[in-house]
């Protein structure tokens, strides 16, 4: 495949595909049963890019049959699920986790996180308060020092789940987020006072700043796009090892194999080479197709899943008595805040339980 026929299939956009499924027949029950199989795909992880392909594959079959979708293809999630099996038995990698940001992306997002982490200390220094309140230097920095520290530690968690075991990546995440949390804290210390009392919209002012700067970084990448650089070809795999280290890492990024498993299919991988004396590449294709091509362990996906709702649903749950104890009331905007979204997280600790029970 060329590269513009790639940039092609990663750019199709998704609304104008279902539109041209509508355009096949004219018919609803088409988009309806695109719609349902795409939802499908994206709660299993697929990239979006892999699912956009599968669904502009069928749709010369579609306007030459002009029958409608279900009775071509059958059932929506039934099809969803058969695509993940031929992609797992051909090795096409179609899961896209931990992606690690590039420093656009990475300044970016913290620009933007910024700004709308402001507009919320706003609105809630607004309901609090009203028009005018006591401006805080803590609350004009937090947006900014908040959304670095957040970025930064899924940056870190990015790179050591790549490296790492799962156990030893929390454990080193773990560490970063509790300096990071002291760090913070520190800040907090340090930008205690105020500048005086005035518009709660003052909050509002870095606003400008974090937009200016997201408009520059945008201008300066645009220097070092992909077409101003010189397209040296990649080198391959030099050794074994370095096929082994990347294979380890994706499957790491599968998020759906134990540690156990994937030291079971590193050593059985190694331990041919050894025997066979057979080059890895020739016998196995790319690490990236190699660990794609391992059957999902769904029922190990779905309790990791289900243990992170369970842990979330106990985090909302502190930060609803410490909102009920702050307020002295059960009554306040800031619990039932607290208490929907304790509602949402254990309701989805409950589906994930049940569902990796029945795989």
């Amino acid at each position: 495949m060329t590269q513009n026929s790639a940039e092609s299939d990663t750019d199709i956009d998704l609304t104008k595909l279902i539109k041209e499924f509508h355009a096949a027949r004219g018919q609803e029950d088409d988009v309806n049963w695109v719609r349902t199989a795409a939802g499908r795909l994206m709660l299993d992880g697929v990239k979006i890019s892999a699912a956009k392909q599968a669904f502009v594959d069928l749709l010369p079959v579609l306007n030459e049959a002009q029958e409608p979708a279900e009775d071509l293809f059958g059932d929506p999630k039934l099809w969803a699920k058969e695509q993940q099996e031929h992609w797992q038995q051909s090795g096409t990698p179609t899961q896209d986790r931990y992606p690690l940001y590039s420093f656009k992306q990475l300044t970016q997002t913290i620009c933007f996180s910024a700004a709308l982490l402001s507009v919320v200390v706003t609105i809630v220094v607004l309901i609090d308060d009203g028009w005018t309140t006591k401006l805080s230097w803590a609350m004009l920095g937090l947006p900014f020092f908040f959304t670095t520290i957040s970025v930064g530690i899924v940056q870190f968690w990015n790179l050591a789940v790549r490296k790492f075991t799962r156990l030893k990546a929390m454990a080193w995440t773990a560490t970063i987020f509790a300096v990071a949390g002291i760090a913070l804290g520190g800040l907090a210390i340090a930008l205690q006072g105020s500048p005086g009392t005035a518009s709660v919209l003052w909050y509002l002012a870095p606003v400008p700043m974090y937009a200016l700067f997201y408009y520059l970084i945008e201008k300066f990448s645009k220097r070092n796009s992909p077409g101003s650089r010189s397209t040296t070809p990649k080198l391959g795999v030099a050794t074994h090892e370095e096929w082994i280290r990347q294979l380890q890492e994706n499957l790491r990024l599968r998020d759906d194999l134990s540690d156990r498993r994937i030291r079971v299919i590193v050593d059985e991988t190694r331990a041919f080479a050894v025997e066979a004396d057979a080059s890895l590449p020739t016998e196995f294709g790319t690490p990236e197709s190699y660990a794609a091509s391992f059957a999902p362990n769904t029922s190990f996906r779905s309790r990791r899943e289900a243990l992170g709702w369970t842990v979330g649903s106990a985090l909302v749950a502190l930060l609803l008595v410490v909102s009920i104890d702050n307020a002295q009331s059960l009554y306040s905007w800031q619990s039932v805040v607290f208490a929907a979204l304790l509602v949402g997280t254990i309701c989805y600790a409950v589906q994930g339980w049940r569902k990796s029970f029945k795989n």
